[in-house]
């Protein structure tokens, strides 16, 4: 007597194949909607910060806070409000410090847990002839 199959398991097989695809669709569907889901946090309005509350960094001698950030803004051609989570601020500032004619290196750019930007900078030594310069001889005769 031949004993007869028993059935092709499709029900196990439909839930293997499910628990196997389910996964792999949550991935791709993530991979898709991620960059635009960064894009939309990232430019959000509460994550602006206007850089000269942010910003900690030494100032040259002769130049106030002010009038060097000023000046960092207008040689970098940046604003002075920048999303904080914009993954090129780093570089962007870092850039526009190096641009200025008084910082001979930017160390470092960082921007701390707490929202701050920290900024190391060394600066540029004056020629001796800036710091004392010759009087002209007068010519009178």
């Amino acid at each position: 007597m031949v004993e007869p199959q028993p059935p092709f398991p499709w029900k196990q097989l439909t839930g293997v194949c499910f628990g196997m695809l389910l996964p792999v669709l949550g991935l791709a569907t993530w991979d898709l909607l991620q960059p635009k889901l960064h894009a939309r946090i990232v430019h959000a309005n509460r994550y602006s910060v206007p850089l000269h509350d942010r910003l900690l960094m030494p100032i040259p001698d002769g130049s106030t806070r002010e009038d060097f950030l000023q000046e960092i803004l207008y040689i970098g051609a940046i604003a002075d409000r920048q999303q904080l989570l914009d993954p090129q601020l780093t570089i962007t500032l870092h850039q526009s410090f190096a641009r200025h004619p008084k910082v001979k290196q930017v160390q470092s750019v960082s921007v701390n847990p707490e929202g701050m930007i920290e900024v190391k900078l060394i600066f540029r030594n004056r020629p001796e002839s800036l710091e004392n310069p010759v009087q002209p001889k007068s010519t009178n005769r």
